[in-house]
């Protein structure tokens, strides 16, 4: 039995699926009974998809300084190793 310590996402196996309830306008409802998607899946992967993103953006917001300092040393250095490039 594994045990949730404060905020550690609970263990959950790569393939386990979680239900939930998702409203959907009725014109996104009528394109896809026209077609053969998984209602399911695409709904996951663009879950996935925005996550990634959330994500993404905050990790570039909190460390928009180290960026920063790193691209103005390049600009005033070069590349510590631009003298071997051939190209």
């Amino acid at each position: 039995m594994r045990v949730n310590h404060g905020n550690a996402l609970p263990t959950i196996g790569a393939r386990a699926r979680r239900t939930a309830n998702v409203s959907l306008d009725a014109r996104s409802w009528m394109r896809q009974s026209c077609s053969a998607s998984n209602i399911s899946r695409a709904c996951g992967q663009g879950l996935a998809a925005q996550i990634a993103d959330l994500r993404a953006a905050r990790w570039r917001t909190e460390n928009a300084d180290a960026l920063t300092s790193s691209d103005g040393r390049i600009a005033n250095e070069e590349l510590s190793l631009a003298r071997y490039r051939r190209f």
